[in-house]
């Protein structure tokens, strides 16, 4: 089977590439008016990413996690049930070492390939990974605002990571 037909996005060219409607999900406030990122050096939510990337990964999955909801509500039977799965963080700090070491990890691999010349820097400046892990709160926070959801039973499995 063609792979090109089973992936279309993976030719990296035309309107299907992913890396053309990727740039279009980044959320407001990532770039200032000049274009360029204002989380300088960074691909995802880091110690030294400014706050005001945090706060436009939240609004995102703020719109982002209203809509699937409504969607999903939409599909339900009346009384059905929804099993809903996610990675979240378990504080208040956007940086939660269970979410963020491997974006790090994909960091400095990325960094390590712009050095040996196999990576354009300007590439990796616009490359953003699009990642923002919730917590407990702001998923509950979005159920509420939704209206059709309730939560029967809600608990988190913690992984152990050691790198």
């Amino acid at each position: 089977m063609d792979v090109e037909k089973l992936f279309h996005m993976t030719g990296g060219a035309g309107p299907t590439s992913y890396a053309k409607n990727s740039y279009l999900q980044v959320p407001p406030g990532i770039y200032n008016e000049e274009g360029e990122s204002v989380n300088k050096g960074n691909i995802y939510i880091c110690e030294s990413s400014p706050p005001a990337v945090s706060m436009a990964y939240f609004i995102q999955f703020q719109e982002d996690f209203f809509l699937f909801l409504g969607s999903r509500s939409k599909e339900l039977l009346v009384g059905g049930r929804m099993v809903l799965i996610s990675l979240r963080r378990v504080g208040p700090d956007h940086v939660d070492r269970g979410n963020y070491i491997l974006w790090e990890l994909l960091s400095q691999s990325l960094a390590n390939l712009v050095s040996k010349g196999k990576i354009e820097k300007e590439k990796l400046k616009s490359y953003h990974t699009q990642f923002y892990a919730p917590s407990k709160e702001e998923i509950e926070e979005q159920l509420r605002r939704e209206g059709t959801f309730k939560v029967d039973y809600g608990s988190a499995v913690a992984m152990a990571v050691s790198l």
